[in-house]
């Protein structure tokens, strides 16, 4: 309780769109913290996943509905709603680095290169538009003004009635892939009440454009997210917090991670080799994942690594998004299980997502899983992601796959390796100079090779990563957030 009121309670709205939110919010020290605050949270989710969650909670948290069809449908309901979604996207202040959305720009230009005359005429309106945004706050700041005014629709109008929150959550500002989370912080500046981000990723500030609404408060992982917020969004710096990462805070509570004895259990793993975690990529921009898992399966039977290894594979949850529900997507899956009855050292680990209109749910357990796994592992392949720092937090050394595969699998010009490199939030990564990156497939063997001789091989450059990438209060993250949402009550 605020020290002004100790015994007022009162009521958080907190919006968990999809299945990464849940993890983060839901799934750390967030929501049992602020569960146990005594105040009132209302779970704001688009189906009925998590209300068994707040009917096993106390009576002070409640579950309603998210109202994401009815938002989704009334974009497309509204062209000029989803023109300017589509314009803000490749929209950040032109002072900072925008070599992430120029790419995100350069694919959506190729993906139109045939278009019509009425798609050519809107694409030159785009360009002008975004070319004047990122020249102008005070134009960035009038179009959410607008925004705010001919598009708040009020999905969520009974809720404040009934609640009457003092604060609403959420995890971006509506830029990141389908969220509605512009509505809700609309929403929340209609009706007066108070509005937070807790952001989700790293990526988030430099790569998803620009938010459909501020809220009035952020807080972020790191000082390194801190400073984007600010040059890139036009964000005050006095309303932003750093918490830390909560999704990390298991990695510093190794007495609570699976032993490595009980993952090589689990996964039908041998002891006597040594591990090498394949972290594959979203086959959506990268469909050469399968074909990795055979360069390292080839060298693993053809004896090119120095000491014996062993692959586990672990599928990133985007390969079960609608998005691969397709026949390149169906030969992925096929390619992998081909694989594994190939090759007598490669294992696939499938991660645990519900079928579920909330994309990308997957249980609690999934959190301690992957931690075990990487914590067992003696190197870590993959293509420069979240993973890279999650490793670098355990001073596991790091490979990154920088080179495609079979070129019929590519299909849409987003399936580019070089994009991905070229994105802000990676390059911090590999300028530090903790990862090795494999430019071919005899530089990925060669690269492992340099690792299963010298584990401790760039291991002060991993240490930079950590304190750079995954933000302060390592192992109370999640409660640190969590009591600085409260103190915005």
């Amino acid at each position: 309780m605020t020290s002004d009121q100790p015994n007022r309670v009162k009521t958080i709205f907190l919006v968990v769109p999809q299945g990464f939110a849940a993890r983060y919010l839901l799934q750390t020290d967030i929501f049992p913290t602020l569960r146990d605050s005594g105040h009132r949270i209302v779970l704001l989710t688009p189906e009925e996943a998590h209300k068994a969650l707040a009917e096993s909670s106390p009576d002070n948290v409640s579950w309603e509905k998210l109202e994401t069809e009815k938002a989704q449908a009334y974009i497309e309901n509204k062209p000029g709603q989803r023109f300017l979604r589509q314009v803000r996207f490749y929209v950040l202040n032109k002072k900072a680095d925008l070599a992430s959305i120029d790419d995100h720009y350069e694919v959506f230009l190729a993906e139109n290169k045939n278009c019509g005359i009425g798609e050519r005429l809107s694409i030159m309106t785009s360009r002008l538009l975004i070319n004047l945004l990122r020249s102008s706050a005070v134009l960035r700041k009038l179009l959410l003004a607008i925004e705010a005014k001919l598009y708040n629709p009020g999905f969520h109008e009974e809720l404040f009635a009934k609640y009457k929150p003092e604060l609403v959550v959420t995890t971006s500002f509506g830029n990141v892939g389908e969220s509605i989370d512009f509505f809700l912080i609309r929403e929340a500046k209609t009706h007066g009440v108070k509005s937070v981000t807790v952001f989700l990723s790293w990526d988030n500030p430099t790569s998803k454009g620009m938010g459909g609404a501020l809220p009035d408060n952020v807080i972020t992982w790191t000082e390194v997210m801190k400073k984007e917020i600010i040059s890139y969004h036009d964000f005050p710096a006095d309303r932003i917090s750093v918490g830390g990462v909560a999704h990390f805070d298991i990695y510093a509570r190794k007495d609570q991670l699976p032993s490595r004895d009980e993952i090589f259990s689990k996964f039908g793993l041998d002891k006597k080799r040594k591990l090498l975690l394949f972290g594959t990529k979203s086959p959506v921009s990268y469909p050469w994942n399968p074909d990795i898992v055979r360069i390292i399966g080839s060298a693993i039977d053809e004896d090119k690594f120095i000491e014996p290894c062993q692959l586990l594979v672990r599928l990133h949850p985007l390969h079960y998004s609608g998005k691969m529900n397709n026949v390149a997507g169906q030969e992925i899956m096929r390619a992998y299980h081909q694989h594994e009855e190939n090759y007598e050292h490669v294992h696939i680990n499938q991660p645990d997502v519900r079928d579920s209109a909330m994309r990308h749910d997957m249980p609690k357990s999934e959190i301690s899983d992957l931690a075990g796994i990487l914590n067992s592992s003696d190197i870590l392949v993959n293509m420069v992601s979240t993973l890279t720092i999650e490793a670098a937090l355990l001073d596991v050394p790091i490979v990154n796959v920088s080179f495609e595969g079979d070129p019929k699998r590519k299909i849409h010009p987003r399936q580019n390796i070089d994009y991905d490199i070229r994105q802000c939030h990676n390059q911090r990564v590999i300028k530090t100079g903790g990862v090795s990156m494999a430019r071919d497939e005899a530089d990925l063997i060669e690269s492992i090779n340099r690792y299963l001789e010298n584990p401790s091989l760039h291991a002060e450059e991993r240490n930079i990563i950590r304190e750079q990438e995954c933000g302060p209060n390592k192992g109370s993250a999640g409660t640190t957030i969590a009591n600085q949402i409260i103190s915005l009550l």
